[in-house]
């Protein structure tokens, strides 16, 4: 009687050792989704059936993988100085209140805990095709938002090589033959295009202003808009402006424009430099205007005559390459936008700067480079590029892990 009981304590205890297993197991499983940016069909259906393409499968989005391109399960919250809204991701449930972020568009610094609504993520509509379909190399268009799949399940990433391609390193910068991925991807034209992200915007300029309010946290105290002085004026030269990064900063502490990504909270990492950046805003009055870019291979400069009352948005590709003792502006890594009127004292007004996503190595990755890209082998990415798991991860993918291209988002925020 005895030995009867002490087995059925035996089985009990195995059978509670194997489901605190599998607890473990599907805890980790998830968490590797949530940063890879897994795809849940929402017809529960295998993906990808057939020989030829179809249209018509609905996929959610989950994690953070493709950010902004793409949103998978985030909170969703209005800055109550600014009123913009924010999206923003949360890594680390379990520490929720020691974790901030800050607005995009302002800076303002806010806890989580002031973020509330939950959003379930984006909806994607996607073709599908197996690796006999005859049309196949057609989908395989690159900068395409593509179904890849692996032993975790199916992910959305983009599609940056191709067979024949080789992948190499540009210093922290990621190239195709040679030229950074996102010069490469900018030029194409695409159903889904690289992001910008917003740096500094509706800025005024004429008259160079001081603050409004002395720093952020009291301009969140006063319920007022922190306004910084990220221009500068030049009291030596008729109507050049510089933009200065390191003003947004409260401290005034000198920066190039960092690649911060505003809606990953509860990651803690190295911040890179970016220098592919653009300039927008409305000429008051008609002027010409020359604007100088600083980049890693040099300034370029792009000549611009504007109307009255016209919208412009210059960016640093347009420009043409400066000598460097042209470069009298002084437009360097810290201060890496000069613009210049003809007019002294026009106005622009809604003046704004953004940086282009930018693809990169980071510190934790092993893969060796250069790679080449053999028949059947193709090189995605995610957009969120400090979180994204991928083909820094996993390597190339074979032709017959590429399931399906996106063709439609629905985004019902």
């Amino acid at each position: 009687m005895v030995r009867g009981k002490r087995s059925q304590f035996l089985l009990l205890g195995f059978v509670a050792v194997v489901i605190a297993f599998g607890g473990v197991v599907l805890f980790l499983l998830r968490y590797s989704k949530i940063r890879s940016g897994v795809v849940a069909s929402e017809q529960s259906r295998d993906f990808g059936v057939g020989n030829s393409a179809s249209y018509g499968e609905w996929f959610r989005v989950d994690g953070p993988s493709m950010a902004p391109t793409l949103f998978g399960s985030c909170r969703q919250w209005s800055c109550r100085v600014c009123g913009e809204a924010n999206l923003s991701f949360v890594l680390n449930r379990e520490d929720d209140a020691a974790n901030e972020t800050a607005c995009w568009v302002c800076g303002l610094i806010v806890e989580v805990a002031d973020i509330q609504t939950e959003y379930l993520g984006d909806r994607v509509n996607a073709s599908s095709f197996s690796s006999t379909d005859s049309q196949l190399i057609e989908h395989f268009e690159r900068g395409a938002l593509v179904i890849a799949s692996n032993k975790i399940g199916l992910h959305v990433k983009r599609l940056v090589g191709l067979p024949g391609d080789t992948i190499g390193l540009n210093g922290v910068h990621l190239t195709i033959n040679g030229v950074r991925i996102e010069d490469v991807l900018v030029e194409h034209p695409m159903r889904f295009p690289l992001p910008w992200f917003l740096v500094c915007g509706d800025r005024s300029v004429g008259k160079v202003q001081a603050p409004a309010v002395a720093s952020k946290e009291r301009a969140f105290r006063e319920g007022k808009q922190w306004v910084p002085e990220s221009w500068v004026a030049r009291a030596d030269s008729k109507g050049q402006i510089i933009f200065s990064p390191g003003s947004l900063d409260p401290r005034g502490v000198n920066s190039p424009v960092w690649d911060d990504f505003t809606f990953n909270i509860g990651i803690s990492r190295r911040l890179f430099s970016v220098d592919r950046l653009r300039v927008s805003g409305i000429a008051s009055d008609a002027t010409d205007v020359e604007v100088y870019f600083w980049t890693e291979e040099g300034v370029r400069r792009v000549d611009r005559s504007l109307c009255e009352g016209e919208w412009f948005q210059i960016s640093c590709f347009e420009g043409t390459p400066v000598l460097q003792d042209e470069n009298v502006f002084d437009v360097d890594h810290e201060h890496p936008i000069a613009l210049i009127r003809s007019v002294q004292g026009s106005a622009i007004t809604g003046l704004a700067v953004e940086r282009l996503l930018e693809y990169r190595i980071r510190p934790q990755d092993r893969m060796r480079y250069p790679l080449l890209l053999k028949e059947g082998e193709y090189f995605v990415l995610g957009d969120n590029v400090p979180l994204s798991v991928d083909s820094r991860d996993w390597g190339p993918l074979g032709r017959h892990q590429i399931k399906g291209r996106v063709e439609y988002l629905q985004r019902d925020l």
